[in-house]
């Protein structure tokens, strides 16, 4: 904050261009400083504060397994402009051997599985109108390979002119490989139950005399 006795627009305009907070001149009381500073040592607590909070977000996305992005998109006309998508931070830049960049600036939906597209295009409408999301679906990788991907979306910021969203992608092939074995070995034990059931209803096995 600087303190003069010269009330010239100019030098007030100077010291603010060379760093200045603010600037009080000549007829100034002691409490409209006092206020004055105080407001600058609640903004730089603020300031602090965000920096500690981005330390604290960075270190965690840095060190996770899995890509975490966050991304910003320009509202026009009250819908999203999906070519102005830019990713803002990004931990990892690859994707089943894709970098963000290959598939954001190119045809996304070609490397989805094509009985996936439409609840992925459901999905990212969703999300575009303001609200979270999460999404399983099949994604070719580069090495021509299907792989199952979940991708969770958390609205960050939405209002007039931008949409800020967060997202993590997992590849989750293995998980559902498990799923499909768990799956395909209760339908067994379901339709063994059924036959066993339907024998046992043609022949009833007797009961013992004196209890089973």
């Amino acid at each position: 904050v600087m303190v003069s006795s010269i009330e010239d627009v100019n030098e007030k305009i100077k010291a603010l261009n060379l760093g200045a907070s603010d600037y009080i001149a000549k007829s100034y009381k002691e409490s409209e400083i006092v206020a004055l500073l105080g407001s600058q040592i609640r903004t730089v607590k603020f300031i602090r504060s965000i920096r500690e909070k981005e330390k604290c977000f960075r270190s965690l996305a840095d060190n996770s397994p899995h890509i975490v992005y966050m991304a910003e998109c320009q509202i026009f006309n009250g819908q999203p402009d999906i070519s102005s998508f830019k990713i803002q931070y990004v931990n990892k830049n690859e994707v089943l051997g894709y970098t963000l960049e290959e598939i954001i600036h190119s045809d996304f939906y070609k490397t989805i599985h094509k009985q996936d597209i439409a609840r992925v295009k459901e999905h990212w409408h969703t999300v575009f109108q303001g609200e979270d999301g999460i999404i399983e679906y099949r994604m070719l990788s580069k090495r021509d390979v299907w792989e199952w991907v979940q991708s969770r979306v958390i609205l960050l910021e939405r209002n007039e002119e931008r949409i800020i969203i967060l997202v993590t992608v997992m590849v989750i092939t293995a998980q559902k490989k498990l799923e499909i074995l768990e799956r395909d070995h209760h339908h067994v034990l379901r339709d063994g139950a059924r036959g066993l059931a339907r024998h046992l209803g043609r022949h009833p096995r007797p009961i013992p005399q004196g209890g089973v």
